[in-house]
């Protein structure tokens, strides 16, 4: 991870487009060759940050999403301004519209995002952040963004996080009308295709997740 000074990551961030802010300054920018700059700021206080940065999370999760066959953003530089606290990590903007833009136009893209949230769960990874503005689709593939809060295990999820995350998904403030005329249960059944649970499982898991 390479050092930079003031002087060095104002000149990162000249001429790059702010796409995205924070209290403390830009969080997310855009630069003229195409590539995303995100920002992480340090926390102060009693916070897990100070153990293991959230940036080296991201880091270490793009790794395990690309050795599990799932496209996610490819960091190509990471750096550290001490006088700021802030991590910057680089990599090339990922092609595709995200999932909530397309479903208004495309409503059966949800029957894709079934298929490919059971891949995640039997895969055993647990993307805490899912909804449909963080999924990304381009030429029939899905991918992942903002993936600070996640965790990959080596076997498929358990009942209590599928539900968490399947209620996350499918009731998110802004996205849960989609699914609703959708049909929550349809999404279930093509979910379950995709799954090794049992009757009694898919049963167990549609009784905690519909009224």
């Amino acid at each position: 991870m390479k050092r930079l000074s003031d002087k060095d990551l104002s000149q990162l961030f000249a001429n790059a487009q702010v796409l995205g802010e924070h209290k403390r300054g830009p969080k997310i920018l855009l630069t003229p060759e195409g590539d995303i700059l995100k920002v992480f700021y340090r926390r102060g206080g009693l916070s897990s940050d100070k153990l293991f940065p959230y940036a080296k999370r991201f880091i270490r999760h793009s790794q395990q999403l690309h050795r599990s066959g799932i496209e996610t953003v490819d960091i190509t530089d990471s750096y550290y301004c001490p006088h700021n606290k802030a991590y910057i990590l680089r990599y090339p903007k990922l092609p595709g519209d995200d999932v909530r833009s397309l479903v208004k136009q495309q409503p059966e893209l949800l029957a894709d995002v079934a298929r490919f949230v059971a891949k995640l769960h039997e895969k055993g990874i647990f993307f805490r952040a899912i909804h449909l503005g963080n999924l990304l689709y381009h030429e029939g593939k899905f991918a992942l963004l903002d993936i600070t809060d996640l965790s990959i295990q080596r076997r498929p999820l358990s009942h209590w996080r599928r539900v968490r995350n399947l209620k996350h998904l499918l009731f998110y403030r802004g996205d849960k009308e989609y699914f609703k005329a959708f049909g929550i249960k349809r999404f279930l059944e093509i979910y379950f295709e995709k799954t090794s649970l049992d009757t009694k499982q898919r049963s167990k898991l549609v009784d905690a997740i519909t009224p």
